[in-house]
């Protein structure tokens, strides 16, 4: 949703001169001394999604003679400085937020809800557009090539702290062209870029390759601020949860002509007993082209649904086992820390060292049929091996529809090192031990949970007197059936509403008034009509968000942290 202009602020825009800076200040009006595909750059189809949080110290404002506060109406991102040209494109379900960053820009921490503070705003959440265009030649600064319009415009003051520019997306988000990379420096480097990628949604790591900004803004008028300040946190968290067996010699794997099927669910996958049987490979199949401890990506004709994404890219690996993406170990030494802290999604279905070039190997074969993606070792002899006995034939089937993954194993060679079979989802999940799969697929069990975020609410714009104040729920679970918006004149202070039926969850907002909406999306946005009465300023109004999920708990819902509004003129 995106927040409706404001009469108001469209007026003190166009009374008041547009100005612009560049940041870093050491960029303006010279080419960066680096580059980097981040955020716009890449498609980032490798990884879960993208995540960039770059934070500017204040003196690059007040070195350009910005001292006091403003209205940012624009954030632009500079293209490298390239002599070649790009097409373009559109990043679908994108978020850009702006803030006062919590700390100094060199105190950034791969806590991205660290760095945040109270006045975050969301002022961008759907398509940003990649402009097509040319760069100006190496050593000359390029274009703007993404130019997000924030409005209302967002009031940033650089004596309250540093600017942080937050931009997020997920796998599959860009259509259209070719792309160019963005401009960075870290000449002089007044500035921190947090990113996540492999390790999407948790950082990666911090450093100053900060993209080159351009802001367009206009001095703020005199008046009241309005504001917006979070309150508590929403529920519920949902931590990984993973399954494997470790199979300390080949000898004591028992799995051979049977297997487990994952099935899918909103939060998780179910193991039961194979419900599919082994398909051979048809005479058409795709041989993926792997050697010895190596894996190549193979491409999928729809998304795949993993974790709480998509994926349309499997790495395949010699080894025995597929990641969501490109594969960051080829190890033929299984490991359940690896499997458990792997930076993307990883189905073990059969770990263990093989060689499908070893002279009379069989080898790996892809292809789709009937809307299932199928990767097949057919035969693929185990690394050192010299004879028949050491073949291993098993497949790895993929529902494209609905997210189901099977193993079928069929003969499995008796020598040979060690072998794990499991699932992890992307990023850490805690280690719960090895377990004996073929003594618990009689019954059904639960093999994995997806990571979850707990349920948000973040502002889009601030409650200015005439306008109009926005506000965004995230995180909605796909079980969620109804949600609700709640506005009060009081916070209840309620930080666990156990007695409810919903243990952990709090309510930040007096009850006055809800309004009812159908949980048809991971986001939700609303908004409330301000008065333009003077008679309100200071007044302030509280708002929270629940959603009816069954089964959740006793009460059969979640609730969102609460923001406070303050209205102002300004």
């Amino acid at each position: 949703m995106r927040p409706t202009t404001l009469f108001v602020f469209g007026c003190l825009a166009a009374s008041a001169a547009a100005q612009s800076v560049v940041l870093p200040a050491s960029a303006n009006g010279v080419a960066g001394n680096g580059s980097n595909a981040f955020p716009w750059g890449i498609n980032a189809t490798a990884w879960p999604g993208l995540r960039i949080q770059s934070i500017y110290d204040s003196s690059n404002f007040t070195s350009q003679a910005v001292t006091g506060p403003i209205l940012i109406t624009n954030v632009k991102w500079r293209a490298n400085d390239v002599a070649t040209s790009w097409t373009g494109g559109v990043f679908q379900g994108a978020t850009v937020a702006l803030g006062t960053a919590a700390v100094d820009h060199a105190a950034a921490t791969t806590n991205f809800n660290g760095n945040i503070g109270p006045d975050y705003t969301v002022v961008a959440s759907g398509a940003v557009t990649l402009l097509p265009g040319a760069g100006n030649g190496v050593g000359a600064p390029g274009p703007y090539v993404v130019d997000v319009v924030v409005n209302p415009p967002f009031l940033y003051d650089p004596n309250a702290g540093d600017l942080f520019v937050d931009t997020r997306y997920t796998v599959g988000a860009y259509t259209g062209g070719t792309q160019v990379a963005m401009d960075t420096t870290s000449v002089s480097p007044l500035a921190r870029r947090v990113f996540s990628s492999t390790n999407f949604p948790l950082a990666n790591g911090v450093d100053t390759a900060a993209p080159v900004l351009g802001i367009d803004f206009v001095p703020a008028p005199t008046g009241t601020a309005a504001g917006n300040t979070p309150l508590g946190a929403g529920c519920i968290q949902v931590d990984d949860l993973s399954f494997y067996e470790l199979f300390t010699t080949s000898a004591a794997f028992d799995l051979g002509f049977a297997g487990i099927s994952l099935l899918r669910t909103p939060d998780g996958y179910l193991a039961v007993p194979l419900t599919r049987t082994f398909v051979p490979p048809s005479g058409v199949a795709q041989t993926v082209a792997v050697t010895d401890n190596s894996a190549f990506n193979v491409t999928l004709s729809a998304p795949l649904p993993v974790g709480r994404s998509t994926t349309t890219t499997l790495g395949v690996c010699s080894n025995g086992f597929i990641t969501a993406g490109t594969a960051s170990t080829t190890t033929g030494t299984p490991s359940a820390t690896t499997l458990l802290n792997n930076l993307r999604a990883f189905w073990a279905v059969n770990w263990h060292d093989m060689n499908p070039t070893i002279p009379g190997s069989g080898l790996v074969k892809f292809e789709e049929l009937g809307g299932f993606a199928y990767v097949t070792w057919d035969g693929v002899w185990n690394n050192a091996g010299t004879s028949a006995a050491d073949a291993n034939t098993f497949q790895a089937q993929f529902d494209l529809a609905t997210g189901d993954v099977h193993y079928a194993y069929e003969s499995i060679s008796q020598l040979g090192n060690a072998r794990l079979v499991g699932f992890s989802d992307v990023a850490g999940s805690p280690n719960a031990g090895s377990i004996d799969i073929s003594a618990a697929l009689p019954a059904t069990f639960t093999a994995a949970t997806f990571r979850r975020q707990p349920l948000g609410l973040v502002p889009t714009s601030r409650p200015v007197l005439g306008g109009n104040w926005s506000l965004l729920v995230t995180d909605v679970p796909a079980a969620g059936l109804l949600g609700a918006s709640v506005y009060g004149f009081a916070d209840p202070g309620f930080a666990d509403l156990t007695f409810l039926g919903l243990p952990g969850c709090g309510l930040r907002a007096s009850l006055d008034v809800l309004n009812a909406w159908f949980a048809t999306g991971s986001t939700y946005g609303y908004s409330l009509s301000i008065p333009t009465s003077p008679a309100l300023i200071n007044l302030q109004i509280y708002s929270t968000a629940l959603v009816l999920q069954p089964g959740v708990n006793a009460f059969g819902g979640i609730t969102s942290n609460g923001v406070a509004g303050r209205l102002g003129d300004v």
